[in-house]
């Protein structure tokens, strides 16, 4: 008799312990529980909505020095202009320049004749401009530009150059007749204080990535988590060996490495289901991009989202 109360006490355990694994690992047996979060956009005031003078807001080289290389039918005097007007450039603004031999690691590459470039896909804005921009929102990175160079300068200044130049680091004609940026050049033009404060609040932000999850979405059924959700990088630079972890009531329960890394302007989309929690109960759920802060970057406050149940 004994014997048999002990069995059914057994029985009856395993019963038990059986219903409680199907409840806690059979995800179809639970109500679906939507969980949302905030979504932090930190773009700086600063870089939204500004009036700007260029083509595209933010347009800027994300390094310095920015390289250049003079074509061979340019001739001795057309080389003392650029140079000339690359000096004037560092003289009023934080940026560098330097003149290379290599035209295929040039950021600028300067011509002295149109059928050179021809090909080149040249940004229609007089004879120069960018000639490859990624889009990064907030930033217009500017990789490569194109300058061709027909007419001379005038004695005072190099005119021409500094004029197509400009257009290379991004900037518009302007209405004034006494901006180097005037659609029709003259000799007494000058590089106005506006070209100049733009040039240096652009160049003022450190060349960094910028890490930022968005379209993040979650659903939770018992133990189990179908998550989806994207991370970009909006930086000037590409983002090396990403990883993004997700916590549980700030537990670690998974990391994904993203090793490929991210480009600029690029981004990744993630969607992972039956992903197990390691309990049951979970008040939040949190992302976070970069969670060793092996990365530097422009805004380190947008890399976490935290997820909660819908009420």
């Amino acid at each position: 008799m004994i014997f048999k109360i002990i069995l059914l006490l057994i029985t009856l355990t395993i019963l038990s312990f059986l219903i409680y694994l199907l409840y806690t690992e059979i995800p179809s047996i639970h109500e679906a529980d939507i969980l949302s979060g905030f979504i932090q956009e930190e773009i700086p005031e600063e870089l939204l909505n500004v009036q700007t003078l260029q083509f595209y807001q933010n347009m800027r080289f994300n390094h310095i020095p920015i390289t250049y290389f003079m074509a061979p039918e340019c001739s001795q005097q057309r080389l003392s202009n650029m140079n000339l007007a690359t000096s004037m450039l560092e003289e009023k603004t934080s940026i560098l320049f330097r003149q290379i031999n290599s035209e295929s690691n040039a950021d600028v590459k300067v011509g002295c004749d149109e059928r050179r470039y021809k090909e080149e896909g040249v940004f229609i804005a007089g004879h120069g401009g960018p000639s490859l921009i990624i889009n990064a929102t907030p930033w217009s990175v500017i990789k490569k530009g194109v300058i061709i160079l027909f007419t001379e300068s005038c004695d005072e200044i190099p005119n021409i150059e500094l004029h197509e130049m400009l257009h290379v680091l991004g900037f518009d004609h302007s209405p004034n007749p006494k901006n180097i940026m005037y659609n029709i050049s003259s000799c007494d033009q000058k590089i106005t204080n506006d070209i100049i404060d733009e040039l240096n609040r652009l160049y003022s932000q450190e060349p960094l990535a910028d890490l930022h999850l968005k379209n993040v979405s979650a659903v939770k059924q018992g133990r189990y988590l179908n998550i989806r959700f994207g991370i970009f990088n909006r930086g000037l630079l590409e983002a090396d060996n990403v990883e993004v972890s997700l916590y549980a009531d700030g537990v670690l329960f998974k990391t994904y490495d993203i090793e490929e890394g991210i480009d600029i302007g690029a981004g990744r989309y993630l969607n992972v289901d039956n992903l197990r929690l390691p309990k049951l109960s979970i008040e939040e759920i949190k992302l976070v991009a970069d969670p060793k802060n092996y990365i530097n970057e422009i805004n380190e406050d947008d890399n976490t989202v935290i997820l909660r149940q819908v009420e």
